[in-house]
């Protein structure tokens, strides 16, 4: 089965982090956690990489990325932090160049357990699925995505910060995310936006 393309969220506004401005860059082990990241996934067999800037981060990425050697990575720029959705929407000319495939898409600043990637890739090699999405077991409230969880524990919906009280489950979902039809979750997603 096809590895998937890399797409990492590294734009957005960096709000929740205050006073530290651009989550991307911050230094871990003397390195910014975004090369971190790439070198970790390139580690797990994912050679080609899209990486969805912002404006103020876009050059510092793009100076950053160019030395990599083991894996190809583009970069586009989400021009307004509009939510991950519109981020993910940004990948379209690089589908429109490479054709359509599957993705795994996380974002710079989630660092978990190189083990739950390699859970992730060994569930989409499985082919069970169309899509695999990693979730966390809170025992309280987070300001977070909460997974709506159907029968045979398929994912149904995920619902972003519904406010304490009002959680569809206790799974927090990590955005460690694969489709295995880029354009039909691009799809999907436009028809999310498109709702009235």
């Amino acid at each position: 089965m096809r590895s998937p393309l890399l797409v990492i969220l590294a734009g957005g506004a960096s709000s929740r982090l205050w006073p530290l401005e651009e989550k991307s860059l911050i230094k871990f082990m003397g390195r910014p956690l975004l090369t971190f990241q790439l070198e970790r996934y390139a580690g797990l067999g994912m050679r080609s990489a899209v990486i969805v800037a912002n404006p103020e981060n876009e050059g510092v990425i793009r100076d950053l990325v160019g030395s990599l050697k083991n894996v190809t990575v583009e970069v586009v720029v989400q021009p307004e932090p509009k939510g991950m959705g519109d981020a993910v929407l940004k990948i379209q000319p690089y589908l429109d160049r490479h054709g359509n495939q599957p993705v795994y898409i996380t974002q710079v600043h989630d660092l978990t357990d190189t083990l739950l990637h390699q859970k992730m890739l060994t569930a989409y090699q499985s082919g069970y699925a169309t899509a695999y999405l990693a979730g966390y077991r809170v025992k309280e409230y987070f300001p977070g995505g909460y997974l709506e969880v159907g029968p045979e524990n398929q994912i149904t919906n995920i619902i972003e910060k519904p406010g304490p009280g009002n959680e569809p489950s206790d799974l927090v979902s990590i955005v460690a995310h694969i489709h295995s039809d880029a354009a039909l979750l691009l799809e999907r997603i436009r028809a999310e936006y498109a709702k009235p």
